[in-house]
């Protein structure tokens, strides 16, 4: 018995609900890049019939999701209907190699960005500024959560760039409501700055190009 690769398949059932989909619909044959002998085979086919299964993959979907939501939580806002479609992507084509679940952070910010390049029709059009915003104040998070002492940092700031103004923005999405669809386009920069392990953000309005 192949203890590496039934576990590696019972990983991949857990946390990729697609995939667990299909096993439990096609069985066996869902199982064949798995080197698994036909015992471990059926063994997993029965467990993505069972009832239970379906509990475990929306457990371990909420803790991965919790690391993307601390680390994105206005990108989430703004993706709204679309967020389950990006997240769906995301587990389906990336499992965890660690059991805190962790690493989906940054492919959840590259896939988000790829849907912008790639003009989606759906895309939010506060999206890209708000998720360069979250990485940038994510990259100065990260500088403290991984210091020895914090506060003897040297302040250190990051720049972001806006065509709306950020306060319009910071404020609904902060409270999980849409901003207005129809704010006047401008030039912003805001400032993120990392002083004695605390985040200071400071806005600047360079000039209003009209609506």
């Amino acid at each position: 018995m192949s203890l590496r690769e039934f576990q590696r398949a019972l990983t991949a059932m857990t946390l990729d609900v697609r995939f667990c989909a299909t096993v439990y619909e096609r069985g066996e044959d869902a199982l064949r890049d798995y080197a698994l002998s036909a015992r471990e085979a059926r063994r997993l086919a029965a467990v993505a019939r069972q009832p239970g299964m379906a509990l475990n993959c929306t457990l371990a979907r909420a803790n991965r999701f919790g690391a993307v939501h601390d680390a994105f939580p206005m990108t989430c806002a703004l993706l709204g209907e679309r967020l389950r479609e990006v997240l769906d992507g995301l587990w389906s084509s990336s499992v965890p190699d660690n059991v805190q679940l962790s690493g989906d952070v940054e492919p959840f910010a590259a896939l988000v960005e790829e849907h912008i390049a790639a003009g989606d029709g759906g895309a939010n059009p506060y999206l890209a500024e708000i998720l360069a915003y979250e990485r940038a104040s994510l990259e100065l998070a990260q500088l403290v959560r991984h210091a020895a002492d914090p506060e003897a940092l040297p302040p250190t700031s990051r720049w972001v760039a806006f065509e709306h103004d950020p306060q319009a923005l910071f404020g609904p999405l902060e409270r999980v409501e849409a901003p207005p669809p129809d704010l006047a386009r401008g030039a912003y920069r805001v400032r993120i700055t990392l002083d004695r392990g605390e985040l200071e953000i400071t806005t600047f309005e360079a000039a209003k190009r009209g609506v």
